[in-house]
């Protein structure tokens, strides 16, 4: 059975409102660089 982690539940009391919330968390983008370096820690297969 697959079940919303606690900290998902978390964000907010109904299930419209913690998928907004949610959301949000991702809307910021990242600048270019930090993107680079992302990507380049993620292909070296580093934390």
């Amino acid at each position: 059975m697959i079940i919303p982690h606690a900290l998902y539940r978390g964000l907010e009391s109904t299930a419209d409102q913690r998928q907004h919330a949610y959301r949000e968390l991702f809307r910021m983008h990242l600048e270019p660089d930090e993107l680079h370096a992302v990507r380049e820690a993620l292909n070296q297969e580093l934390v």
